[in-house]
């Protein structure tokens, strides 16, 4: 997965079929393809979109258009 200033996916929650625009803030720079990590994304339109899948818990996949790039699961919604 592409990361650094301005890398913006699409997350979609599982049972959703929203495509919800993110930015990804944090990964860690020793990250390779596969690996799993911990890392910080950031909601870009947290007043007009309706993020409330976005919960402790959730699992979700991170898309470049139809094409997913990562998946996870949200371990704190703040």
């Amino acid at each position: 997965m592409p990361v650094g200033a301005g890398y913006s996916p699409h997350i979609v929650f599982s049972g959703t079929e929203d495509y919800l625009a993110v930015h990804v803030l944090e990964v860690p720079k020793d990250t390779q393809q596969g690996q799993e990590f911990i890392g910080t994304i950031e909601l870009m339109y947290p007043e007009g979109v309706d993020y409330s899948a976005f919960s402790n818990g959730a699992e979700f996949e991170l898309l470049e258009g139809s094409r997913i790039v990562g998946s996870g699961k949200v371990e704190a919604a703040e």
